[in-house]
Order: structure tokens, then sequence, then C-alpha cells
């Protein structure tokens, strides 16, 4: 039998080192940590951003996709 292990994080605006409200967040198969092994990328703009989080075909991240904002 395989056991697979799911998880899920949320992303969170962080400001003036206080985090204030989770923007987004995302399920990852067999535990892997994608933010922790660079397997992301953050773009901003004037005013939000967009996240992106790379899985695998081994290991899906979904949604991938997420947009940031700090307002």
């Amino acid at each position: 039998m395989l056991a697979a292990a799911i998880g899920w994080t949320d992303a969170l605006v962080v400001a003036g080192g206080v985090a204030w409200k989770p923007t987004g967040s995302w399920t990852a198969d067999d535990g892997i940590r994608p933010i922790a092994g660079g397997s992301y990328e953050l773009k901003w703009g004037l005013k939000e951003g967009t996240l992106l989080i790379r899985g695998s075909n081994a290991n899906p991240v979904w949604p991938a996709l997420h947009g940031v904002s700090c307002g």
C-alpha cells in the first residue's frame, strides 16, 4: 500500500514584521515545501504582485498562480 501526504500552506502579507492577512493558499502533494525549496517566483507591481509556485508532475502544487495584494 502506498500512502501520500498532502499538505497545505497560506501566503500572508507581512508589513513591518506583522502578518496582516492571508492572501492565498495552496495544496502540495507528498508534503513538499516549494517555498523552502526555492520553487517559486514572486513579481511585484506598484500595488500588487503575482506568486507562481512550481511543483512537478510527481509532486504537483495547486493552484500554482496567486494574486498578492497589500491593500
